[in-house]
């Protein structure tokens, strides 16, 4: 529990960093507009520019509200995987972030530390696999799988029975599935 506890402010202290750094980058966006231009360019060349950032930065701002919305609320809180990644995602951004308005970085460089940075997958496990947990009648095995008690079969030779059954497949009877307690 101390981990978890120690991942929730450590979250929340990275999504506020990355937070200012964007609404600093709002507010100081000319010198980046300016790198991304020609040394002479026009009004509406500068315009069109402008509104590109103004746009990277307004879809920022809509996804830091969505996951910011999920955080309070409580749905991804307490996951650890996701605040893990989370954190890494948003401090990598934050320092990025960072040399996009000090060095003037181009305008294109937004979208790559975006992409980076924001759209990474949500929820994994430790080997990268999606989880996906019983939902209920339809993800027990089909006709035609026998149920397979180790009790019965040898395998377990106590009458106490765990705290939750698992699916699991018989091999040796080819691909028929079976539930093991």
């Amino acid at each position: 529990m101390g981990r978890i506890s120690g991942l929730v402010p450590s979250r929340f202290l990275t999504l506020l960093a990355h937070l200012v750094v964007v609404i600093t980058l709002f507010w100081s966006r000319d010198s980046n507009i300016q790198a991304c231009l020609p040394l002479k360019f026009t009004p509406e060349e500068y315009e069109k520019q402008d509104m590109q950032l103004v746009a990277a930065l307004s879809v920022t701002l809509a996804l830091f509200a969505v996951e910011l919305a999920g955080f309070f609320s409580g749905v991804s809180m307490f996951n650890s995987t996701q605040s893990l990644i989370s954190i890494g995602a948003h401090c990598s951004a934050s320092v990025a972030l960072s040399f996009f308005i000090f060095e003037r970085w181009e305008c294109t460089t937004y979208w790559y530390i975006f992409v980076f940075c924001r759209l990474r997958p949500r929820r994994f496990t430790g080997h990268g696999i999606r989880a996906q947990p019983l939902r209920g009648m339809r993800d027990l095995p089909g006709p035609g799988h026998e149920l397979s008690f180790p009790a019965s079969t040898g395998g377990l030779s106590t009458t106490a029975l765990p705290e939750s059954p698992q699916i699991v497949l018989n091999k040796q009877k080819g691909m028929q599935g079976g539930v093991s307690w």
